[in-house]
């Protein structure tokens, strides 16, 4: 199998690919995961689609970017207008980029750990990144 820094590159060309029909730009503004503000979910974004009401490090990574906690809260509730938002996220990129690259290593190191725990050995790389695409959900 190849080293996992050659798996989370292709991981996140995989991630891209289904979470954003391959569209970087789109990783730098903020979506609604469910389409329809149902309070299931908060604003999404990044590459890896953090979505805020149900991943806490998706609120790191707006404090890094430096969102405020009204601003976070009305991202998480979708109750903030979201537009002006989106240059916010885009002019943090390095700081997304990051945190994604960081889920993408934890979903890829979680499912080899959960593996081997129950003796399970990988085929291959596709098996690997499946899993770890699957976690990420």
């Amino acid at each position: 199998m190849r080293p996992e820094t050659e798996q989370v590159e292709l991981f996140g060309q995989i991630i891209l690919a289904n979470e954003l029909d391959g569209n970087e730009r789109a990783a730098y503004r903020f979506s609604d995961p469910d389409g329809v503000k149902t309070g299931k979910s908060g604003w999404s974004f990044g590459r890896c689609q953090f979505d805020t009401k149900n991943n806490p490090i998706s609120r790191q990574c707006l404090a890094a970017c430096g969102f405020t906690p009204a601003e976070i809260d009305g991202i998480v509730d979708q109750t903030i207008d979201i537009r002006p938002q989106h240059a916010r996220l885009k002019a943090n990129a390095a700081i997304i980029d990051r945190y994604d690259r960081v889920q993408l290593l934890d979903c890829i190191r979680r499912v080899k750990s959960v593996a081997v725990s129950k003796g399970i050995v990988f085929a291959d790389d596709k098996a690997v990144l499946t899993a770890a695409d699957y976690d990420n959900q």
